[in-house]
């Protein structure tokens, strides 16, 4: 399963789904193709509106195994779920 975040990179920063593909909405068609078509994916953003459509977008691009987190991730956490920030790398 690939769990792709579709919301804007500083959203996907304040927490996210462990393991989820940083992949805004807005970039979905052309970054679509480091997904694996054959493989489920899971679309999540804040609300759902965006994962909705991204959906859509993969559907149009043959992906046939989506599930669109209903909710997104207010849900995901409201549910007990964990999220994990982005680490800071240091130099």
């Amino acid at each position: 399963m690939q769990v792709v975040d579709v919301r804007q990179p500083g959203e996907y920063a304040s927490g996210h789904v462990p393991g989820a593909i940083s992949l805004p909405l807005a970039h979905l068609a052309e970054g679509g193709a480091q997904l694996h078509p054959e493989r489920s994916v899971v679309v999540i953003c804040a609300g759902g509106y965006r994962s909705s459509a991204a959906t859509g977008i993969l559907a149009r691009l043959g992906f046939t195994h989506l599930c669109n987190v209903v909710g997104g991730t207010s849900a995901w956490v409201n549910a007990g779920y964990q999220v994990e920030p982005v680490r800071a790398t240091t130099s």
